[in-house]
């Protein structure tokens, strides 16, 4: 009997201990914490077992999204009637900045006249405006304009509503915004190759040798990484780290020019003092970019102008080694009648090349090298 007892006995404390074991592991790794579920209402997750009424409050705001999405201003009042808010964060932006990605007019005006404000910003600092701009809505601008919105307005990243224009290749919302007096920088000009703004800049002696870092030219001074878009498949996934610019990204305005092929441009920076030799914060110069990219005509182009074809950056990688590494032939042959260095340190670059690069290039390298010992030797 007493032996019985005391087995009752252990299996209960044993109990007790698993149930607390489960307690603890429930409160450490299972149940989410605050920051967890403040995450999962911004991005409008309403999947977590036993949160029953946090689920159904997530449910209220993704159908107030959805609605205004559609344009259905009857169920967004229904939504706004259950206790969702006019300024919630649905999925990363409010139902003023959804109104206003897809163009949605008549929902926008009646948010705007029921309360909603312009210059509240999502997760990444976008306002309702600088998502109009990005989807190229110009009746959504204009309309948030008149209330009064913001024209100035930048995100954490620092890109103002040209900038997501200009993401969005959206040529007729550039040239509104414009017209609303918000002026294009160079690298702006450049882009959407607005040849009357940049003579304008030229002329007010923009600086033709500052270095671009994502959404922010100010050179050398301020680091910033790419735009991250934050609201739906646009704006999500891939893009997620995907620079504004991909011809500027920490490059200067003559490398963004000759990316695009802009040479008319690219004559006119040159004349007004951009440095052919100009490196980027990393070091590299245009030539070793447009080398390393295969962009023979480019090359040619720099060449012409007196590029440095032997120049090394902070890797100690010179353009030639830059395009071999790449396997970039056409590029790797014309370096080479223009008297482009090669030595071990060439052969040591193709190091990570893939083996058909190196079969091709290596027999090039190695006659180069031949010749230029040879007029050594004489």
């Amino acid at each position: 009997m007493s032996a019985s007892r005391t087995s009752n006995r252990m299996i209960f404390s044993i109990s007790l201990a698993a149930l607390a074991v489960l307690g603890v592991f429930w409160l450490l790794w299972i149940k989410p914490s605050r920051d967890q579920l403040q995450l999962a209402e911004q991005k409008g997750v309403a999947s977590i077992p036993g949160y029953e009424g946090f689920n159904a409050k997530i449910n209220r705001k993704i159908q107030l999204r959805k609605a205004t999405e559609r344009g259905d201003w009857k169920q967004i009042e229904t939504a706004l009637a259950q206790g969702v808010s006019i300024e919630e964060n649905i999925g990363d932006c409010t139902a003023l900045m959804t109104a206003a990605q897809f163009g949605k007019i008549e929902v926008l005006q009646k948010l705007l006249a029921n309360g909603a404000k312009t210059e509240t910003q999502e997760l990444y600092g976008n306002t309702a405006l600088l998502f109009a701009a990005r989807y190229g809505q110009n009746q959504a601008l204009e309309v948030l304009l008149e209330q009064g919105a913001n024209l100035q307005a930048k995100n954490r990243r620092e890109l103002n509503a040209l900038d997501l224009a200009l993401v969005g290749r959206h040529e007729e919302t550039y040239e509104l915004l414009k017209a609303r007096k918000l002026e294009p920088n160079l690298f702006q000009a450049i882009t959407a190759n607005d040849e009357t703004q940049l003579r304008k800049l030229l002329a007010q002696r923009a600086d033709v040798n500052a270095v671009y870092v994502s959404g922010n030219p100010q050179a050398h001074r301020q680091e910033m990484s790419g735009l991250h878009f934050s609201v739906g498949s646009s704006w999500g996934g891939a893009a997620n780290s995907a620079p504004i610019y991909p011809a500027f990204n920490h490059s200067t305005p003559l490398m963004g020019a000759l990316t695009l092929q802009q040479w008319n441009t690219a004559e006119l920076l040159l004349k007004h003092g951009a440095k052919v030799d100009q490196a980027d914060k990393d070091g590299r110069t245009a030539l070793m970019h447009l080398a390393q990219n295969g962009d023979m005509e480019a090359v040619q182009f720099l060449m012409a102008h007196n590029a440095d074809v032997n120049y090394q950056g902070h890797t100690s990688l010179t353009a030639l080694e830059l395009a071999a590494g790449s396997g970039k032939m056409e590029v790797v042959k014309y370096l080479l009648s223009q008297s482009a260095q090669v030595d071990d340190k060439t052969f040591a670059s193709l190091k990570y090349a893939s083996k058909e690069t190196r079969t091709l290039v290596e027999p090039l390298l190695r006659e180069a090298q031949a010749k230029n010992r040879s007029k050594e030797k004489k």
